[in-house]
């Protein structure tokens, strides 16, 4: 009887520990749609990195796409949930656990203007499009912008930059690339010097469990070793960081 007592409690350890249980509860994960990281939480660079890490572990959680605003409060409120892409910056720093350091993220000011705006010249345009509730809008705020006009869904920048609707785009460069890749006017867009870094992280509720973020931290460690994370960058970047 005491063999099986202990039988089934050793199963019920390793049964919450190997499925990323967090205090009784499952570990969900939230992105928003924001290329080259996540296209609709379907592919993209760590899309495809949290899903490698996923099936290592040998679990399959399924990836939903947020408004950022709305993922990011819940991630800092609710329980046991993991959020990328989220750029470390000072104002975030309490409010989640640090899980992984993916890549680096430099903030520039691109337009089709043909023009490479800096830091000073933006100060003189009439208005600049930065995604809502992000480190580029922080950025900006902190530097006395007042020329900002906040979007929540990148997908419309293109339209309002050709329309001159706006005179130039403050964001990650990688966003802005992949934003503009398939678009006719691609190649028109010029993009200024780096005017902020900042890394990339896959970042979680202050509850997640231990386990959990040791586990996804030597997976991602293993995938960089084997070539995964050069091929999964490669795929969406055409080059390693």
């Amino acid at each position: 009887m005491k063999n099986s007592i202990f039988i089934f409690s050793l199963s019920f350890i390793l049964f919450f520990s190997l499925t990323g249980y967090s205090n009784g509860k499952p570990h969900s994960i939230l992105t928003q749609d924001l290329p080259p990281w996540s296209y609709a939480a379907e592919k993209g660079i760590i899309v495809d990195i949290v899903n490698e890490i996923e099936r290592r572990i040998g679990t399959k959680i399924k990836i939903n796409s947020l408004p950022w605003s709305r993922a990011q409060q819940m991630t800092k409120t609710g329980d046991s949930y993991l959020i990328f892409p989220l750029a470390r910056v000072p104002k975030r720093e309490k409010n989640f656990v640090w899980v992984i350091d993916v890549m680096a993220s430099d903030l520039v000011f691109a337009s089709l203007h043909g023009k490479s705006i800096t830091l000073d010249m933006a100060k003189k345009l009439n208005k600049i499009l930065v995604q809502q509730d992000t480190p580029p809008e922080f950025f900006l705020r902190a530097n006395n912008f007042q020329n900002i006009h906040t979007i929540t869904n990148s997908a419309k920048i293109p339209v309002m930059l050709q329309k001159n609707r706006a005179d130039a785009w403050f964001g990650d460069m990688n966003v802005t690339i992949s934003t503009f890749l398939n678009t006719s006017y691609g190649k028109k867009m010029v993009y200024g010097p780096s005017v902020k870094n900042n890394r990339i992280y896959i970042g979680a509720s202050k509850n997640i469990s231990p386990i959990l973020v040791k586990k996804y931290q030597k997976i991602f460690n293993e995938i960089k070793k084997d070539g995964t994370y050069k091929m999964i960058m490669d795929r969406y970047l055409k080059s390693s960081e």
